[in-house]
């Protein structure tokens, strides 16, 4: 794989009434197809599967257009903004680049906390 490669990963939890499977990286060109694989291979009548694509940092149009046919089909599809079908992680950015700076600061204090006094402002 190159560096510049983009990488889908696929976990699968199954249990006795729901099949869930969550997707983290891209959704993009060939990993579509590998879903759809994986989707196809799972799919069996009366059993509920759910896809959770909140880890998802990006989809093309591809990939969204498989999301759209396994929600048509059935599977209950998590992680998508209800007015757009877009991902959650894209539509709210301030989320994201919270989630991001939480990231960083765990990483650059290894999950120490400090106490910060808060001083009031006066004029």
């Amino acid at each position: 794989m190159t560096s510049n490669e983009r990488t889908l990963r696929m976990y699968l939890h199954p249990s006795r009434k729901l099949t869930r499977i969550s997707l983290e990286g891209d959704l993009l060109a060939n990993r579509v197809q590998e879903l759809e694989r994986c989707w196809r291979a799972l799919a069996a009548p009366g059993d509920s599967l759910s896809v959770d694509v909140g880890g998802l940092e990006s989809a093309d149009p591809s990939g969204y257009r498989l999301l759209d046919t396994m929600r048509s089909q059935g599977v209950i599809v998590t992680g998508l903004d209800p007015g757009s079908g877009l991902l959650l992680r894209r539509v709210d950015s301030a989320s994201g680049i919270r989630e991001w700076l939480t990231r960083l600061w765990d990483a650059a204090t290894r999950s120490h906390r400090f106490h910060v006094l808060s001083i009031p402002r006066t004029r």
